[in-house]
């Protein structure tokens, strides 16, 4: 049972085109997998979830958002028939942000077998001033302070034994903020997605250097707390366990092991190495080998529009030639490039199967 989060300091990257795609695919090997979206952008949710279905979820929270306790206590009945359904993140962590005893059992949203997700929201952002507020005070054993700075993990850790996923994947922003050091660093493990361009190469390196700073933070709490606080952590601090290049341009001419353009080659190719240089070999998995990327470059090139299209039907790319939701227009474009579209498959399936590998979750 493992929890990732797919993280880089640059935005762009396609990120959760990725996660969403592995997401299906690891659920189609038989895997069950939560995702939960905790980019404040939440496009993994829009990926996921209709707009509409999204927007009556929010619509249906906000006066919790605004005020939990008082929204409650003004209509219990309604508040009852509010948490039969499923949630967003912020609805779910709001009472711990408020300094509330509340526990909520909230079932996540089913997409497809297998696979579900704790749908994200905007007004996240609040949660995270409020563990920015609450981090100090979580050195001094502040029980207040420690339930919020580990709500995420304590949550994650709640769902894996309700339901038995095998893997809950986390998308996260690019920020390198109070909300992904307490998601990121008290994950189990993290991927990298990599443009092949200079901005990657310098996300790696804001990464190495903010997980020092992580590492030294979390390992200075760990000591501080007795053994009852210290339970509400991971024994780890979380590992890396590989990057993928993604998005690159196919060049059928280019004099080159990846076919991509030259100057994008050599960015890729130094990758490793700037891992290797930039984070510490206590963050990285003793196990895995970093010179080559998740699933051998399995999904390295764009596919076009096709992640667009994705989003639009709330399909992965594979599942769209057979949709029978398709409007006219997109179904004649779709249709000529049917081969090309399930070829996408083969390529996360790869690519699921060496997360599974780094994992050691291939029970």
């Amino acid at each position: 049972m493992s929890i990732i989060s797919i993280f880089n300091n640059k935005g762009g990257v396609g990120k959760t085109t990725l996660l969403y795609h592995l997401g299906f695919a690891l659920a189609q090997k038989g895997k069950k997998v939560l995702f939960l979206d905790l980019d404040p952008q939440s496009n993994l949710t829009f990926n996921a979830i209709s707009p509409d279905q999204v927007a009556q979820i929010w619509q249906d929270e906000d006066e919790y958002i605004t005020d939990f306790k008082s929204a409650k206590n003004k209509n219990i009945e309604k508040y009852n028939e509010l948490i039969k359904k499923p949630r967003s993140i912020h609805f779910i962590l709001k009472p711990i942000e408020d300094g509330l005893d509340t526990d909520i059992d909230i079932k996540p949203y089913n997409i497809a077998k297998n696979l579900d997700i704790i749908p994200g929201r905007l007004s996240l952002q609040m949660f995270e001033r409020t563990v920015s507020t609450n981090w100090s005070n979580s050195f001094i054993g502040n029980p207040a302070s420690l339930r919020i700075i580990s709500a995420i993990r304590t949550l994650s850790d709640k769902y894996i034994s309700e339901y038995g996923y095998d893997y809950i994947l986390v998308d996260t922003s690019p920020s390198l903020g109070d909300l992904n050091r307490v998601t990121v660093a008290l994950s189990d493990f993290f991927f990298i997605p990599c443009t092949p361009d200079i901005f990657s190469i310098y996300g790696i390196r804001n990464i190495g250097a903010t997980l020092k700073i992580w590492g030294k933070e979390f390992n200075t709490l760990f000591k501080l707390l007795p053994e009852t606080q210290r339970s509400l952590f991971p024994k780890e601090i979380v590992k890396l366990i590989g990057y993928t290049v993604y998005k690159a341009q196919r060049r059928y001419d280019a004099n080159n092991p990846l076919k991509i353009p030259q100057a994008h080659y050599n960015h890729a190719a130094n990758i490793p190495s700037e891992i290797l240089k930039d984070i510490s070999i206590e963050f990285i998995k003793k196990d895995v080998d970093m010179q080559n990327s998740i699933g051998d470059n399995s999904i390295i090139y764009s596919d076009n529009t096709y992640p667009a299209m994705s989003q639009k039907y709330n399909k992965p790319m594979w599942m769209l030639p057979d949709s029978i939701d398709l409007e006219p227009a997109d179904k004649s474009t779709i249709s000529p490039n049917k081969d090309l579209y399930k070829t996408t498959l083969d390529n996360y399936s790869k690519f699921a199967d060496d997360i599974i590998k780094r994992t050691n979750n291939d029970n």
